[in-house]
């Protein structure tokens, strides 16, 4: 397809009255407000899915994908986003850790609850707790994804294709959309992504990833010297993208996942929408972003999904970084049942 048919697409996918509210290939209901905590997708696990053969818990077997999901606070959910993850359709041996970034709710026994492996990181920030994940993952690839985001049945299949059928590849840059709330900012960000994102691909291809769906090798992570630590929060992902592109190719990822959008729901569009648009602007001009400070989508930590426990740790020694890892009591991968 040419870049101006694209273009004319777009322009009407963006207009059109079915796109007021997100239609994930017909997982939506257009006439219901949309929940990603209660409400099961077409095209995405569900609990009623069993637990993936591939996922290798706490075994000894080197999986060929870790999945990092940085949390703070995420109580409310990341349950439902280690179900998606934990039921994949795939034959790929995979792992799962939770990156715990020092938060004062159910986070961490949530992650233990379910089997999975959690490292703790006390330094609060983003790209802190993503340099954590980054150091204790097994993987020589690693996928990034958001503790407040399901994920398809195949992503992990995308992601090892991906990568096998472009060998020069060294981060895939994956897209998804957001559930929300509103029904005007449901319309403001249909018009986005069926017609701003299509020319931000085009003119920034290969120069962009989307912090909370990507994959990276990580033996290129280890050329480029990890996550910038001195960025906290907005602009991380452009920033890693700039110095990634020097070592090797960033293809498109082929896998949408479903965000939250608490944090539009919350704060309205124009604020964090300014804020994302001009650190990007001044990546692009400047190399560094304007702002640095660590956001987040705050939530009740009262909340509690996972009864306190007792539970063992060490402490890992990993490259000079210490992380704290958590065992859980019953390493077997049927835990996510139930």
């Amino acid at each position: 397809m040419t870049f101006s048919k694209r273009i004319c697409q777009c322009l009407f996918m963006g207009l059109a009255p079915r796109f007021l509210i997100l239609d994930f290939k017909g997982g939506l209901d257009k006439k219901a407000a949309v929940n990603l905590l209660t409400q099961n997708f077409k095209g995405f696990p569900s609990l009623e899915d069993p637990i993936s053969k591939s996922w290798v818990g706490q075994s000894s077997q080197r999986p060929q994908i870790s999945i990092i999901i940085p949390a703070f606070n995420e109580a409310r959910y990341l349950k439902k986003c280690l179900d998606s993850v934990l039921r994949q359709e795939t034959d790929i041996p995979y792992e799962v850790i939770v990156v715990d970034n020092h938060s004062q709710d159910a986070t961490p026994q949530i992650a233990l609850q379910q089997g999975v492996r959690l490292v703790q990181e006390s330094h609060r920030g983003l790209t802190h707790a993503r340099e954590a994940g980054y150091r204790a993952a097994r993987a020589p690839l690693l996928a990034y994804v958001d503790a407040d985001s399901i994920v398809p049945y195949h992503w992990v299949d995308a992601i090892y294709e991906a990568f096998q059928q472009r060998p020069e590849a060294i981060a895939l840059c994956g897209s998804f959309r957001y559930v929300l709330k509103s029904t005007l900012h449901r319309f403001i960000f249909s018009l986005y992504f069926h017609m701003v994102e299509p020319v931000a691909d085009f003119f920034l291809k290969g120069q962009r990833l989307a912090g909370g769906n990507f994959a990276v090798r990580k033996e290129a992570l280890q050329k480029i010297g990890g996550f910038n630590l001195e960025i906290e929060f907005y602009g991380e992902d452009m920033e890693l993208a700039s110095r990634l592109k020097k070592v090797g190719a960033i293809v498109p990822m082929g896998a949408r996942i479903l965000s939250s959008g608490r944090r539009f729901d919350k704060k309205g569009i124009v604020i964090p929408g300014f804020i994302y648009l001009f650190n990007y602007l001044w990546l692009f001009i400047f190399k560094k972003p304007i702002f640095s400070f660590y956001d987040v989508a705050e939530e009740d930590v009262s909340y509690s999904h996972a009864s306190d426990q007792d539970v063992s740790s060490e402490t890992l020694t990993l490259e000079g970084h210490p992380a704290e890892e958590v065992l859980p009591q019953v390493p077997s991968p049927l835990m996510g049942e139930g």
